[in-house]
């Protein structure tokens, strides 16, 4: 929600899914880069233990 023009952000933990609508090409990048600086990587990358973080959400379980 903090990228500009972003709407109907959905999010599926149990499948670790983010669907969002967008306008523009260029804020796929911005998304991407705002969900990276949270924790979270694109799919296929693994999360490190050094730049891992907490959900925000209660609704995930961590493994910690």
């Amino acid at each position: 929600m903090e990228v500009d023009e972003v709407k109907n952000v959905r999010l599926f933990p149990s499948d670790s899914l983010v669907v969002f609508n967008f306008n523009r090409a260029h804020q796929i990048s911005e998304v991407l880069n705002t969900l990276m600086a949270l924790g979270y990587p694109p799919e296929g990358d693994q999360i490190s233990s050094c730049n891992a973080t907490k959900p925000l959400c209660s609704c995930i379980e961590t493994s910690n």
